[in-house]
Formats: structure tokens, sequence, C-alpha cells
């Protein structure tokens, strides 16, 4: 492909898994650019495997995974969740994570503030760094225990 049609997400022989047994089998996929692709299949066929391998929530076992943005590839293999979200890909599970209310770049959003505002007030009570820049909750009960924690240590803190 020439550089405006450039894939801008590909797996090569992506293998991945829990505990000993394999999931994926050398997985190879391709986005291109402006498409709208679905993973589609049964229950335990390894939908939820592949995108957390590619979201960097379960380590791949082998092969690789690129990201291409504004022209620059990135090697995003195994890197962890914080870093392919500062590159701008995210990962939204199908679990109780949203708030059906909301659009989805409010929830986007609301998540984006939790975020940054629990990281502030962690490194302001000058917590350890690990702490601090731990990664951001991924599911509604994670960040509604995440902001209540927020709200102790802030006022704690104040």
């Amino acid at each position: 492909m020439t550089d405006n049609g450039a894939p801008i997400l590909e797996t090569a022989d992506l293998v991945a898994g829990y505990g000993e047994v394999n999931i994926l089998h050398r997985v190879s996929i391709t986005v291109p650019p402006n498409a709208f692709v679905s993973v589609i299949g049964p229950n335990g066929a390894g939908k939820s495997t592949l995108l957390k391998a590619i979201y960097g929530l379960l380590t791949p076992r082998g092969g690789s995974v690129t990201f291409r943005r504004n022209g620059s590839m990135h090697d995003i293999t195994g890197k962890p969740p914080h870093r392919l979200t500062d590159l701008g890909l995210n990962y939204v599970p199908q679990v109780d994570n949203v708030f059906p209310n909301l659009t989805i770049g409010e929830n986007l959003e609301k998540r984006r503030r939790a975020c940054a505002s629990s990281t502030r007030l962690l490194s302001r009570a000058s917590l350890s760094s690990t702490l601090a820049s731990s990664s951001c909750p991924s599911t509604r009960s994670e960040m509604n225990s995440r902001e209540s924690d927020v709200r102790s240590l802030s006022q704690a803190v104040q």
C-alpha cells in the first residue's frame, strides 16, 4: 500500500493466550484507513483476546502489532495501554464500564478527566510514582472506586 493508503493498524502472526493455552495462533489482520472493521465469531473464538493483545492488556507471545498515526508507524507490540492511549488508540471493553445516558464521546471524556484528575491528586498526595501513574480504571466500578479513593485523598490533602 502507498503511504496514503497505508494501514492504520496491522498484526502479523500474533500469538497470545492465557496460562499455557494459546488462543490466538498467528493472527494477521490489516485495517485500512477510514475503514470500519468488525471482529465477529462465537463465544470463545478469541475476539476479546485479539483486542486485548493489540491494546496491551495481554502481552503477545509472538508476532507484532503496528499502529500508524499522522504518517508515523509505531511498533506497539506489548506496550502498556497508557502509551497506546497517548498515541490515540483506545480500547472500550464490553463490560459495565459505560454510562448509558452519555454519548460515546462523553463516556471517553469522563474517563479522560477521571484519569487526569486522579493522577494529579495522587501525585499531589506525594504517593509513589508507580501508584500515581497507575493505569486508569477500565470499568465503571473501578472508576467509581477510584473516584471514591480520590475524594478521600483530596479531603486528606486539604
